[in-house]
């Protein structure tokens, strides 16, 4: 076989290989579009209602008619989760990172559903229930998990719904390691979360390695959620509601 030929072949075997690639990633793509659509119709409100409000664009970027990654973007020294440039997925982590995130938002709609017996209409009645967070915007899987923390730890029940502000109280002061030194911030007791978690696992959902992974970032994120809220409060002293977030209040 002549040189030439031989190059013809491999320019023909690259295109064909090639061509193959964007196949396949093209249907993955797609794959994960319908299975967000999915989700989407079978859920409604609720999957934006579970979502942090930084992820409902990230999950709109991947419904959306040609889908899309949101990649934070760096200024300076500091990455804000609000700088936000959405781009075509270029490359299998990409894709990888969809999936991730398209399994976490199925988590956080099962767990709502099966596990704090939530939907669409009964996370906008606690909304007309609560006076904090005064807008649905601040309702999300972390806050509800927290307030299902809350409402495990005092009443010894799964539930989301709102605590009267002296029940908010105790809980604070239940969930938080006592501190030897007071103006030291306060950490969250990790006996009160694993009590929960087992609380949790004892429910009716079937949880695969998926869920329990999903479930044991949740549990971090909410821990996190308080200790960021409401660890720096005096909690001997009155508390003003008004300028706390993380909780579902009367």
């Amino acid at each position: 076989m002549r040189g030439g030929d031989i190059q013809k072949g491999e320019t023909l075997l690259t295109k064909t290989y090639m061509q193959s690639l964007f196949q396949v990633g093209y249907a993955a793509l797609m794959r994960l579009k319908w299975e967000g659509e999915k989700l989407l119709k079978e859920n409604g409100r609720l999957v934006e209602y579970v979502l942090p409000s930084g992820l409902v664009d990230h999950f709109a970027a991947i419904v959306d008619r040609f889908p899309k990654i949101g990649v934070l973007v760096q200024e300076g020294d500091e990455i804000a989760e609000t700088n936000v440039q959405w781009a075509h997925p270029r490359a299998l982590e990409d894709l990888a990172l969809m999936e991730d995130f398209l399994i976490k938002t199925r988590f956080y709609v099962r767990l709502a559903k099966q596990g704090f017996n939530l939907d669409e209409k009964r996370i906008e009645k606690l909304k007309d229930q609560c006076t904090h967070p005064a807008s649905v915007d601040d309702i999300n899987i972390i806050v509800l998990t927290t307030t299902a923390l809350a409402q495990s730890t005092l009443f010894g029940h799964l539930a989301c719904d709102p605590l009267p502000e002296v029940a908010a109280k105790t809980f604070l002061q239940t969930v938080f390691v006592h501190n030897i030194h007071a103006d030291d911030p306060h950490t969250v007791d990790e006996d009160k979360v694993a009590a929960f978690r087992d609380t949790l696992l004892g429910t009716s959902m079937a949880w695969s390695d998926e869920d329990r992974a999903s479930l044991e970032q949740l549990l971090k994120d909410a821990v996190a959620n308080l200790e960021h809220h409401f660890g720096r409060l005096n909690l001997k002293e009155k508390i003003d509601w008004k300028f706390t977030r993380g909780l579902l209040l009367q």
